[in-house]
Parts: structure tokens; sequence; C-alpha cells
């Protein structure tokens, strides 16, 4: 059996493989936990790759096949047998674009809000980093064409929320300070009748709360995303010349003889 060197003084004999790597880290070093892009693929059940991140109070001998990350903060748990940051830590040493793509899928729908409270009540004080990432990732959506409704909002500098209850009904996506609750339907929604009826009560129950209400579907959000951050973001003055306000039948391209697949989310 080949051995192999990962470091000083460090060697497996084992196949050298990124999840052998892992295992030996563990045994060798029982305080350091995975992070960053190690604890993405961990939490999604994805091959890990190599360079490993890893999170230790501790030196460890510099390698080819890891990063180590010197941290006394390892707030973790167990998960698939690997001992991985929380994953508002985990973003810590990673760039926004991963750390958001994890943040998303760990706190995503109606439950991510009381698991992110849970996991923050784990950590204590958060780094500023992490903070950051939180505040302009968009977390607690259901579906992807609300995440990118979301970032849209919020690189035009606004508050954006995501699945907040107004009187008895959840709303996709929500400007508090605007008092703007925002809807996102597929086409598959208008099929169902009940659930036509009940999103009529919705909107007439949030307007009569004082809300304004917005409402697209995927396919706007695929190709008219531009439009749509125009008209949220200027509801309170809009502006009546922009196409967001002119007859939908003129500009929309469901209304242009498009003869490729719509994307609906």
């Amino acid at each position: 059996m080949q051995r192999h060197r990962i470091a000083k003084g460090f060697y497996v004999d084992n196949e050298l493989t990124p999840a052998i790597v892992a295992q030996a880290i563990a045994e060798k070093y029982p305080t350091a936990v995975f992070t960053g892009r190690t604890a993405a693929q961990i939490y999604a059940q994805q091959p890990l790759t190599f360079p490993l991140d890893v999170a230790t109070p501790r030196l460890m001998a510099k390698s080819d096949y890891y990063v180590a990350h010197r941290t006394t903060v390892l707030n973790a748990h167990d998960f698939l047998g690997h001992r991985v940051h929380t994953p508002v830590l985990a973003t810590r040493v990673m760039e926004k674009p991963e750390a958001h793509a994890l943040l998303e899928k760990v706190y995503a729908g109606r439950t991510g809000r009381d698991r992110l409270e849970r996991h923050l009540s784990y950590v204590g004080t958060l780094p500023k980093k992490c903070r950051v990432f939180l505040k302009t990732a968009a977390l607690f959506t259901d579906s992807g064409a609300e995440i990118t409704v979301a970032h849209a909002l919020k690189a035009r500098g606004l508050e954006v929320e995501s699945n907040v209850q107004i009187g008895p009904y959840f709303w996709d996506l929500v400007l508090p300070k605007e008092k703007i609750a925002i809807e996102i339907n597929g086409f598959d929604f208008h099929k169902d009748r009940q659930a036509v009826v009940r999103d009529h009560w919705k909107n007439n129950d949030a307007v009569l709360r004082g809300w304004t209400t917005l409402r697209y579907t995927g396919s706007c959000v695929a190709h008219h995303l531009d439009e749509i951050v125009e008209q949220v973001s200027t509801a309170r003055t809009p502006n009546w010349n922009a196409w967001a306000h002119k007859l939908a039948s003129a500009w929309h391209v469901v209304f242009r003889g498009f003869d490729g697949p719509i994307r609906d989310y």
C-alpha cells in the first residue's frame, strides 16, 4: 500500500482522495471543523474537492490538499459523519456568490427563518463578513425567481424580506418600509381554481391592511427583470412613461410571438 504525504509529519496510507484526507484530518486534528467551500459541499451532499477548507484553533502544517483557517469561533455540528461549521460561520472564508448560494439553500422557505435563528443562538457574535452576507442574501425564499428578484431589488438599495406573513397569508417578498407586498407565480398556479380564489382574497386582504400589492409570473422574472425592478422601486412615485406602465401586450415577451420555451419557476 502506497503512503502519501499530506503535509510535514502528516501521511495517509489509503487512496489519496478528498474524502480520505478529510477523514485523516478529523482524526489528526479533532478540534478542527470543515468550513467554506468544503462545508457547502458537505451540506449539499456533493463530492469533496481539493483543497479542503478547515477551520482550526491551532496551527496546522501547510499543505496543497487543505487550507487551514485559524479561528476560535468553532460552533459546528455533525453532518453525514463530518464536523462542519454552522452555515452562517462557514461563509466567513467564502466569496459572495458562493456564500449566498449556501445561505439561500440552507435557509430556504418558511422554516428557514426558524433554522437561522436557532443557528445564530449557537454562535453568539457573528463575524462582520458573515453579517454582510446574511443581509445581502435572499433568505427564506421558495424559488429561484424569488431569489432573482430579491437580489435585484437589494442591488437597487431596497430592504427586502421573504416569506413574510401579512394578516393570515404569507407573501413571497415584502418591502417593509414601503409597505409593498410581491407575489411571483408560475403559469401552473392559474390552473388551480382553489389557488386562484385564495389568491384573490389574499390580495384584497393585504390591500385593505394598507399594503401595495404587485404580482409577476416566472416569465416576467426571466425576461423582464428590469421592468419589475423599475415598477417596484418607483411604486410610490411611478414613472408613467416607463415600459412597466405601458400596455403589457405592446412589450411583454409572451405577446410578441415568442416561440421558445418560457422559463417559469
